[in-house]
């Protein structure tokens, strides 16, 4: 009888679940800016406070959805500042990069805001959307503060889900590169 439910002996969909691709840094070692900076966890509204993936369709981008069955590993505010961290440590921006809360004598913060976060599928292509803005904020005698919007879409190399979750992680590392750039730059001027 329950059976009958699902459609008729159909398999019930499995969860999946997705992690950002590990950080690969090909660049040069950054001058450090900072003896220790600490990652917030982004700020977000409404549905990305949740860790299904979010998908618009070209053709109606206002519209937004989410898979049932398709889930990040975590929320995206944990996810990206996971990812974030790890690919400031490959830098070597500063002596010690830790999580927000994790060290009481930061000399500096970063955080910030999701905007975006979501895949995009058109007639012929499917990319993803990440929009962040992105904050740096100094402590100390001489307290500074930087902000800006970062937007990068990519596309997928093919339809799967394993492919947006690549290009996902391709998307986070040229924002984070910009903006590294960025906060080093105001820090030399």
């Amino acid at each position: 009888m329950l059976g009958a439910c699902f459609g008729g002996g159909q398999a019930i969909p499995q969860d999946q679940f997705y992690r950002l691709a590990p950080v690969s840094y090909a660049g040069a070692r950054m001058q450090p800016i900072a003896k220790i900076i600490a990652v917030s966890p982004l700020d977000s509204d409404g549905l990305y406070r949740e860790r299904a993936i979010l998908y618009s369709q070209a053709d109606t981008p206002l519209r937004l959805q989410r898979y049932h069955y398709y889930h990040w590993t975590q929320i995206p505010s944990k996810l990206i500042q996971d990812h974030l961290v790890d690919y400031l440590r490959t830098t070597v921006i500063a002596g010690q990069v830790s999580r927000y809360g994790e060290q009481t004598n930061i000399n500096a913060e970063i955080g910030g805001e999701i905007k975006r976060f979501e895949r995009v599928i058109g007639t012929s292509q499917t990319s993803v959307v990440v929009e962040l803005e992105l904050f740096y904020k100094t402590r100390g005698s001489k307290p500074s503060f930087y902000q800006h919007v970062y937007a990068q879409e990519l596309a997928v190399s093919d339809s799967s889900m394993h492919a947006t979750a690549q290009a996902f992680s391709q998307a986070l590392l040229v924002i984070y590169t910009q903006f590294v750039k960025d906060i080093s730059n105001q820090g030399a001027s």
